[in-house]
């Protein structure tokens, strides 16, 4: 009776241990899971943030320099 006891005892404490295991390995790839969707969600906006800084720039050349030409073609049209 008494090895029947500890052998069920074993079994339980086997089964609890597999259980707690099985949810800290659950709790761990959730949490990189959100880690990396962290890590997307900074790279994208970055990304976005250069995109808007780069098409800013453009835009300032362009007018810039066509007043530049237009200022040119009217200048030489004058002379």
């Amino acid at each position: 009776m008494k090895m029947r006891q500890s052998v069920a005892e074993f079994e339980r404490a086997f089964h609890e241990h597999t259980h707690t295991d099985r949810k800290r390995r659950h709790e761990v790839r959730q949490d990189a899971i959100k880690r990396t969707q962290k890590r997307y969600a900074v790279q994208h906006e970055q990304h976005q943030f250069r995109r808007f800084v780069t098409v800013m720039v453009v835009f300032v050349l362009t007018v810039i320099l066509t007043s530049w030409g237009m200022f040119q073609v009217l200048s030489s049209i004058m002379s």
